[in-house]
């Protein structure tokens, strides 16, 4: 028997919450909307299989420990959501959230992320590149990061990041082209909030930040993905 998978919701503006709702329910997940934080932390269950999708609202402070508390209380993933504020989707990274969207959004894409989240990336039969180099194997079709025999869950924001890296192993990419393609509106230009992703992927590559292996900075302005194995 299939397991129930969920979407906790915490929204405020009414019309959004019933669009995520119907997002959510379209993608075979049962969704539990929240009226107030402490409704949300009452109702997330460690034990079922689910994301939570968290509206961080004005002033954020409130909604970024929230963040901080449902992922050292109950290690569920946490998709953040704004209306593009930079410096809030960086403070929300901070805290913990697995992933950033910023408002208007693409119902599609909220629908790619949580599927990213919950582990369950459709596949991509037009990628045709990979990577492998030791124990580390990008599939682009696949849409899957594997380290050592095991499958890295990746956020949907990570996974683009990692995509244009295996598109141009071995080549600089600029951090300029890099966000552009990665990332949307506003954020595409904000280096700090990239390079923070980036040193997410770093450490799920199995990488030390400070002295990466693989996934490695140049001059500060860009980064590449190398082809050869330095052994440690």
């Amino acid at each position: 028997m299939q397991h129930k998978e969920f979407a906790w919701l915490l929204e405020d503006d009414a019309a959004v919450q019933r669009l995520i709702a119907t997002i959510v329910q379209q993608e075979g997940l049962s969704s539990v909307v929240c009226s107030s934080p402490h409704e949300l932390m009452g109702v997330i269950d460690p034990h079922q299989v689910g994301v939570v999708i968290l509206d961080i609202g004005v002033p954020p402070e409130q909604r970024l420990d929230v963040i901080a508390n449902v992922k050292t209380g109950f290690g569920v993933p946490v998709l953040a959501m704004t209306a593009g504020d930079r410096d809030v989707a960086i403070r929300a990274a901070q805290f913990g959230a697995d992933d950033f969207l910023a408002k208007p959004f693409d119902p599609n894409d909220l629908a790619e992320r949580v599927q990213f989240l919950l582990g369950r990336p459709e596949s991509a039969p037009h990628e045709v590149a990979t990577f492998a180099v030791g124990d580390t194997e990008v599939d682009l079709q696949k849409r899957t990061l594997t380290v050592d025999g095991k499958v890295v869950p990746l956020s949907k924001t990570e996974w683009d990041i990692l995509r244009v890296l295996t598109l141009h192993k071995g080549e600089p990419v600029l951090l300029s082209d890099l966000g552009r393609r990665a990332f949307d509106r506003g954020l595409s230009r904000d280096i700090g909030y990239l390079k923070h992703w980036i040193a997410r992927l770093q450490t799920k590559l199995g990488c030390d930040p400070a002295e990466p292996r693989l996934l490695k900075p140049i001059h500060d302005i860009a980064y590449t993905l190398t082809v050869t194995h330095s052994p440690e």
